[in-house]
């Protein structure tokens, strides 16, 4: 049976994560000529996708987190059944378990594939057995995928020394997932109230992996001299994940007065305005998209110096670095903020602008997705 080569598959392990990083990207295909089909375990998300006008199929047996070979095997014999009846000319897998099952279906179904690696996450942070496990599991199957995709260099690097993928499949997507910073990501399409007085906000899974506990030691620390100053929290609270933050922790956290705690959010934009400097003390990411929201709208950050963060800020002239797991350099680096002059501030964020504007818009992403498409897949005309 020949390929539907107009019609190209998005796997991913949530509709959500199509939507928030993806939207750009599947409008602009579908404005291509393509036909654009998302699979992923429904939720909330479907219908906006749909009103972009994608197709969505809905996977049963895709459960985002743990892999167990012998359960999984149902999401294989699920995935190949869709290949097949789908047939498209091109299918792209995001995060671990579509990149792992989808790669080895794909080559059961006889379709090319691409297996974005969107962050190396728990499994390559920890060595604990589950961790071993899963990368035995990413070596096994990524044999079988056509390329696998990076979004910055040391992650890709870990995958090669290891002899995880060959050198000939893999690529480097510089540009993260890019973002749409000249219309949803320009401040100057938004009128927001700044808070009142400096406030810092970390937004984000509360994951112990994202440095969300140096984060509150660093607020304790610089509280102490600083009254004043104000630390926000946002995001998620019992992801289901080995590094989740309890909510009786973040509750104990709010009742010390660390922090003011708003919740999860669909649209971060508001929080992000209403902030002085955005704070992600993270220990690992593929391409922080935070960052580069909060670079986009004119925010100065502060980050740690680790791959998927560092490529986003200069260091003293768009934000501050510091080191992983350091509560104490983090502690140094908003205290060097917090002494800036508001005309300094000012200027660090319109740089941090003018940084993602020129190497992480979307258009960059657009080119790298059609060259590929094109290379596999019979131009659609």
């Amino acid at each position: 049976m020949e390929a539907n080569n107009n019609v190209v598959l998005m796997v991913a392990n949530t509709a959500w994560s199509l939507f928030k990083f993806r939207r750009g990207l599947i409008k602009h295909l579908i404005g291509s000529g393509y036909e654009i089909i998302l699979l992923a375990p429904a939720d909330e998300y479907v219908p906006r996708l749909e009103q972009i006008g994608a197709k969505f199929v809905s996977l049963e047996h895709l459960v985002a987190k743990g892999i167990n070979p012998f359960k999984d095997v149902f999401l294989i014999r699920e995935l190949v059944s869709h290949y097949r009846s789908i047939r498209p000319g091109l299918i792209f897998h995001y995060t671990i378990k579509p990149n792992v099952y989808g790669s080895i279906a794909a080559r059961i179904a006889g379709i090319p594939s691409v297996s974005v690696i969107t962050g190396l996450g728990y499994t390559f942070i920890n060595n604990d057995l589950v961790s071993k496990i899963g990368r035995m599991v990413y070596k096994f199957a990524l044999r079988y995928t056509d390329e696998a995709w990076f979004l910055n260099s040391d992650d890709m690097e870990v995958f090669l020394s290891r002899n995880i993928i060959p050198r000939g499949k893999a690529r480097l997507l510089s540009t993260g997932e890019g973002i749409d910073a000249e219309e949803e990501f320009n401040p100057t399409n938004y009128t927001v109230d700044k808070w009142q007085g400096l406030n810092f906000i970390f937004i984000g899974r509360l994951l112990f992996d994202k440095g969300v506990e140096e984060y509150i030691q660093a607020a304790r620390e610089v509280k102490a001299t600083h009254p004043d100053v104000h630390f926000h929290l946002l995001g998620y609270i019992n992801v289901n994940n080995p590094s989740a933050i309890g909510e009786d922790t973040v509750k104990g956290w709010v009742k010390e007065g660390l922090v003011t705690y708003h919740g999860s959010v669909d649209d971060v934009k508001p929080f992000i305005l209403s902030s002085s400097c955005v704070v992600l003390p993270s220990y690992r990411e593929g391409m922080s998209t935070i960052l580069m929201e909060s670079a986009a709208l004119g925010l100065p950050i502060i980050t740690t110096n680790i791959p998927g963060c560092r490529e986003l800020v200069e260091d003293k002239v768009t934000g501050f670095l510091c080191e992983a797991k350091d509560a104490k350099g983090l502690a140094m680096q908003m205290d060097h903020f917090i002494n800036m002059s508001d005309a300094d501030r000012g200027q660090m964020g319109r740089l941090g602008r003018i940084k993602i504007e020129r190497q992480f818009g979307l258009k960059k992403v657009f080119e790298i997705y059609s060259q590929i498409i094109t290379r596999y897949v019979k131009a659609f005309r």
